[in-house]
């Protein structure tokens, strides 16, 4: 039966009242994601993200040259010594980005699909997710797929923060002792731990309590009141894209501090702000 004139009319009314609600629905992402861009497009930083590929805990660094539109960065697994590096793209209207990861040989070897959005824990509300959640763009989820089509898999992360190109080599130097002090301490190896020290070197408790140890000896014969991390919070840490400044590089979310490639001090937890 042909459409009335009134029920034509209705319908384009409809139709008109539902294109705010869909803006509104797109919109708030869209900008804050173009926000997000010319952040990452900022040349004195570059943004750092920490997260999980699969099983395996990462952390990433992305930034974004605005003269050609395209990513440059990094990552790395907490067992591996060197990152991967990375270069892409932003998707359209900002949704996302893609990488594409390329080994030391500048070959391929993997692809992150991933969009700006931070997915519902189980254990969450969906009232306090809408809360706590507004900021969708400090967050990428998608998936990792190896160059030679593996299964996918799935990959979170998050913006824990930035480091800048200026301190680079002091980041490099530093990384490299904290995957070698992560190794040490995985294997219970209180000599090599030792070395990887700056002396006098100090340490905090769980209860607050600063030690002062002035030589590796000091160190072995009490390390098990300085390493007071668990098994499983060693094998969790990233020893890549450490947050750096002019003073040094965070670790283990700043419960180990390193600068000039020894570490100065560690803490129970995160260690208080040096004033």
């Amino acid at each position: 039966m042909a459409n009335s004139p009134g029920r034509i009319a209705r319908t384009k009314l409809q139709n008109f009242l539902l294109i705010p609600l869909l803006l509104l629905c797109v919109t708030p992402i869209s900008a804050a994601c173009l926000k997000w861009s010319r952040l990452a497009s900022n040349p004195s930083y570059r943004l750092v993200y920490e997260g999980t590929l699969g099983d395996h805990p990462i952390r990433m660094m992305l930034h974004l040259d605005s003269s050609t539109g395209r990513f440059d960065g990094a990552y790395g697994y907490s067992d591996q010594p060197k990152m991967l590096s990375l270069t892409g793209g932003m998707q359209s209207r900002f949704t996302g980005v893609d990488l594409d990861e390329r080994d030391e040989k500048d070959q391929v070897t993997g692809h992150f699909t991933l969009s700006f959005f931070h997915p519902r824990p189980d254990w969450e509300s969906q009232e306090n997710y809408q809360k706590e959640n507004k900021d969708t763009c400090s967050f990428l989820t998608g998936s990792w797929r190896s160059s030679s089509g593996s299964k996918p898999l799935k990959v979170l992360l998050q913006e824990v923060g930035n480091t800048v190109p200026e301190n680079d080599r002091e980041r490099e130097i530093n990384e490299d002792t904290a995957y070698k002090l992560r190794k040490a301490m995985l294997d219970n190896d209180r000599s090599a731990f030792a070395s990887l020290l700056q002396y006098p070197f100090h340490s905090e408790s769980d209860r607050q309590k600063i030690s002062i140890w002035k030589s590796p000896e000091d160190v072995i014969k009490n390390y098990d009141r300085i390493v007071l991390f668990s098994y499983k919070q060693i094998r969790a840490s990233v020893p890549h894209a450490l947050q750096t400044s002019e003073a040094g590089s965070q670790f283990m979310n700043r419960s180990i501090y390193l600068a000039r490639g020894k570490v100065t001090r560690i803490c129970a937890e995160a260690c208080p702000a040096i004033p």
